[in-house]
């Protein structure tokens, strides 16, 4: 069987979180947009910081993955932020019985999200998502593994790709689009 292309694979995590057989689990859903992050970090990490051979790969963590593939400018700071709030939050999912709530709301509601300037009134989309902080921190967790998946690595595996994702978001008994490329 031939392997996925990078667009396919996230495609894939798209179909999964929005299937209408998904449990509409926040807890399930931060697992499994952080296995996806998971794979992006360990694949940009042993594929740009190896080859260099500037950092050995045994026994490192997520954290000193994503710490290394910032400090040596494979990933920005604004993805470096949303992927390490991720990391956190995605822990005290898999690690905690009892979810410290507040704790959790308060990182998704202050994650940013770099707007895509083709979606209509960025200022008025941050305001609205603002009000719905899961929806605001998946929002930020896709577009920024968009990029990283279908960008970063899907060139690296001479994967060309310009396509535009479009989510469909009803909030308020309103219809929204949001674009990420």
């Amino acid at each position: 069987m031939e392997e996925k292309t990078e667009w396919e694979k996230f495609i894939d995590l798209l179909n999964e979180l929005h299937s209408k057989n998904f449990v509409k689990n926040d807890r399930y859903a931060v697992l499994l947009i952080g296995l996806y992050a998971e794979y992006a970090i360990n694949y940009l990490f042993e594929n740009k910081t190896i080859k260099m051979k500037m950092i050995p790969k045994n026994n490192l963590n997520q954290d000193i993955k994503l710490k290394s593939l910032h400090d040596l400018g494979i990933i920005s700071l604004d993805e470096y932020n949303v992927l390490d709030t991720l990391r956190k939050i995605r822990n005290e999912y898999a690690h905690e019985l009892e979810l410290p709530k507040e704790k959790i709301i308060n990182r998704m509601r202050d994650i940013t999200i770099n707007w895509d300037e083709r979606n209509e009134n960025p200022n008025e989309l941050e305001k609205l998502v603002r009000k719905y902080p899961f929806l605001k921190f998946e929002m930020a967790c896709l577009t920024k593994l968009a990029y990283l998946i279908v960008k970063k690595i899907g060139e690296s595996k001479s994967q060309s790709n310009n396509r535009t994702i479009k989510l469909h978001v009803k909030i308020d008994d309103k219809d929204y689009t949001f674009q990420i490329q």
